[in-house]
């Protein structure tokens, strides 16, 4: 197999594989025919009738005759330095030139002309390097489905920061049916999008039958979706922060957060473990559910919103495991870590004097009020939990004030 350059795009790149295949098989059943052929094989009998390994015959207990089984090993060996040399030259004349740029398609479809003539040799003679082949060449692929996840990663979050934007400037109308997905997906198309991608990377791979594919893409969906979720988050926390923000744009902010906490949840529970069905059926869970719903919380924990899930639930919607230590998270968390007074004085004696430390312990219980207005202020909703957030910010620029002034007055 000598090297050579196809010259041309995406069908020269199938080309190549497929004639690097066709002479790749010849040549290595031309050898196991040969190497049949004057050594015997398993289950041949002896030229007296003799069963291999008994006294008398010529063959031993594997069925090749004398010596038959070191030429065997030795071609298998041989077998595999050819498949590796063969996949050498496919990443340098087609996978790295054309497939590979052109992307995750055009990569699995030039591998997967090459594992098709390994599994007719298979078939017809035994020799399994469908498994090597995919070691050397599943790197390429994997760089190529990494490099796909990293633009589709970027598209999404470009996308959801246009989304908000819309649904604040009231360019887009909010469904009245969050049960739905197209009602969901008329705010939010960018979920559609990462369904579609998730969709072709499913279908691309389930061509290759690699082990190495279920992890591979169980990593890409978490990190596309976290990224997701994480820009929607973002994206609508800073409208909702703005303080150019008028009450309109804050009730619509506060609906379209719901609107993409519902689709989130819709992704994570039905659609994105259907457009992944071709490879779970091969390889299992390759969506990493428990993951999804690890970011699919801390979503809801970014919106001020709790995420409820379906089966069996108790008198609050919850799972029965999860409600109370879901009460008991939410009874510690709304527990200011306020110091004790003694201590205020304490330390305030220590940097300077007395009087000090009282004018200290006063400006801090105007931050415990300020902190406890902003919260009060948050359990109305989202909108209103950005109103009240940005009273605590301004209260905390006063105090910010205050401590100056304090600090300046002992200073003098």
């Amino acid at each position: 197999m000598l090297d050579g350059s196809p010259g041309g795009a995406d069908a020269d790149g199938c080309d190549y594989a497929a004639a690097l295949g066709q002479k790749l098989v010849l040549a290595l059943g031309a050898a196991a025919d040969d190497v049949a052929a004057v050594f015997g094989g398993a289950g041949a009998g002896g030229a007296d009738g003799a069963q291999p390994g008994s006294p008398g015959s010529r063959e031993d207990t594997t069925g090749f005759k004398k010596g038959g089984a070191d030429v065997a090993a030795a071609l298998l060996v041989w077998a595999l330095q050819e498949v590796e040399r063969a996949c050498q030259l496919l990443r340098k004349h087609a996978l790295a030139p054309f497939a590979a740029p052109a992307g995750l398609a055009a990569t699995c479809r030039c591998l997967h002309t090459l594992l098709a003539y390994c599994a007719a040799l298979e078939a017809s003679h035994a020799l399994r390097l469908t498994p090597a082949v995919l070691r050397e060449t599943w790197p390429v692929v994997e760089q190529v489905l990494a490099k796909r996840a990293r633009k589709a990663g970027e598209a999404l979050r470009r996308s959801a920061y246009t989304e908000v934007d819309q649904v604040a400037e009231g360019r887009v109308a909010l469904p009245q049916d969050l049960a739905a997905w197209e009602g969901l997906a008329a705010v939010f198309p960018s979920a559609d999008f990462l369904l579609d991608e998730l969709e072709a990377i499913a279908a691309d791979l389930a061509s290759v039958h690699s082990p190495r594919a279920a992890a591979a893409v169980r990593r890409a969906v978490a990190e596309l979706f976290q990224g997701y979720t994480q820009s929607l988050a973002a994206a609508l926390n800073r409208r909702l922060k703005s303080s150019s923000a008028t009450e309109e744009e804050l009730d619509r902010l506060a609906q379209g957060a719901e609107v993409a906490m519902e689709a989130a949840t819709v992704l994570v529970e039905r659609l994105l473990p259907d457009a992944a069905a071709p490879l779970s059926e091969l390889y299992g869970d390759v969506c990493g559910m428990r993951q999804l719903g690890q970011h699919l919380m801390q979503m809801g924990e970014s919106l001020g919103m709790t995420t409820v899930s379906d089966t069996p639930r108790g008198s609050s919607g919850r799972l029965p495991a999860q409600e109370e230590s879901s009460l008991s998270m939410m009874s510690e968390a709304s527990q200011e870590p306020v110091p004790p007074p003694q201590a205020v004085l304490e330390r305030q004696r220590q940097q300077g004097g007395l009087q000090e430390g009282v004018s200290s312990a006063a400006t801090g219980n105007v931050v415990a009020r300020g902190m406890a207005g902003g919260i009060g202020s948050g359990s109305a909703g989202l909108a209103g939990g950005a109103r009240g957030q940005a009273g605590a910010t301004a209260s905390t620029e006063a105090e910010e004030d205050t401590d100056y002034r304090i600090r300046t007055t002992s200073e003098e």
